[in-house]
Formats: C-alpha cells, sequence, structure tokens
C-alpha cells in the first residue's frame, strides 16, 4: 500500500527510460566539452540554444574584464548567467545581463572586445558609416547608402565633408594590394588613392 503517494520502483525505471530517450533524441552540439548543456534545447547548429549557464561555471563580469585588459566603466551585474547558443556552428556566450556600464565604444574596441577577433576589425574607431562602405575605384571615391566621400559623381548628393583629420590614423584592411593594408596617419590634407 503506498499512502505517501510515492512512485514506485517500475515508475522509477519508466521515467529513467523516458529520460534516457530523450536525451538520446537531442543533439549533441558541444563537442569541446564547455561549461553548461551540451545538447540543444532549441534550434539547429546554425542557430540553437543550449541553456543557462552560471557565472560560476564561466566566468563573472568582472573576471572577463580583467582578462581582457578593460578597465573603463563600472561592473555591475558581474555574477549574472551566460546564454549559451550555438550561432553558425560556433558555441557562443552572452551575458542575460550587462556586465559594465558607464563606458564608450572605444574603450570596448580598445580592448580587442569588439569584433572577437583581438584586433581592429574592419571598422576602427570614429569609422561612422558601418558595414555598408564601398569604394568606387574609377574615382577613389568612399561610398555607403547614406553619404559619400571623395567625389562629386551627381549633384545634389549629400556629402560627408571629412574621412578624418591630420593627426587622426586610418587604419585600413581587406585589400587585395597589401602596401594598402596598415595603419596610416594623416600628415596633410592630401588624398589617399588605394590600389585595388
Amino acid at each position: 500500500m503506498n499512502n505517501l503517494n510515492i512512485p514506485s520502483e517500475e515508475t522509477h525505471l519508466r521515467i529513467a527510460d523516458a529520460l534516457e530517450r530523450i536525451s538520446k533524441t537531442r543533439e549533441k552540439v558541444d563537442m569541446l566539452d564547455l561549461p553548461g548543456n551540451k545538447t540543444l534545447l532549441a534550434g539547429d547548429r546554425s542557430a540553437g540554444f543550449l541553456g543557462f549557464v552560471p557565472a560560476s561555471e564561466v566566468f563573472t563580469g568582472t573576471q572577463l574584464a580583467t582578462e581582457i585588459g578593460l578597465s573603463a566603466g563600472n561592473a555591475f551585474n558581474t555574477e549574472t548567467p551566460w546564454i549559451k547558443y550555438i550561432w553558425k556552428g560556433k558555441i557562443c556566450f552572452t551575458p542575460l545581463k550587462p556586465i559594465r556600464y558607464n563606458l564608450s565604444w572605444d574603450s570596448i574596441y580598445n580592448a580587442g572586445a569588439v569584433y572577437g577577433t583581438g584586433d581592429y576589425g574592419l571598422l576602427p574607431p570614429m569609422g561612422r558609416m558601418g558595414p555598408d562602405i564601398s569604394i568606387d575605384g574609377s574615382d577613389n571615391s568612399i561610398n555607403s547608402p547614406t553619404a559619400n566621400f571623395l567625389g562629386d559623381k551627381t549633384e545634389g548628393m549629400q556629402y560627408a565633408d571629412t574621412v578624418g583629420a591630420v593627426g587622426d590614423t586610418l587604419v585600413l584592411a581587406g585589400w587585395s594590394n597589401s602596401a594598402n593594408n596598415g595603419e596610416f596617419e594623416i600628415t596633410s590634407r592630401q588624398d589617399y588613392f588605394c590600389i585595388g
């Protein structure tokens, strides 16, 4: 007689079998054994959710800032859990809440943390045009959907007045001619021409 409504051993075995079957139907995507769940809870390898991971299993916001050399701003929500997900086949962690405030984008950029590559990326500080910049080699104009630089193609078009000022450093990347890649200080108000 089961007066306490406690599941029988048979019920425990059925539950264990069901859980085992469920765990085998979920795809294991974390082969690196990173903290947190290893199988997809939703989605797929292109965009999938693996769950939440406590800061104690990954790192705190303060530990992350120290590791990347980010001292600007103020730490808060340092113990927030991390969202573990897979994006385009890569396992990622993002804090559930912000971990710093009162800091500039440039501070994060200078710590090498904007693009996740530890380098300048393709859009350094003061690069306000976003990823849609294109350069027209026929007239060396730098163009975007919202503004154009260095070239008057049509009347009535809105042009920005500067790409940089004397003393600024331009960081150029992605040119097939490697002589055009690197850091270049603007020393005078002359045009720079980059060739493919």
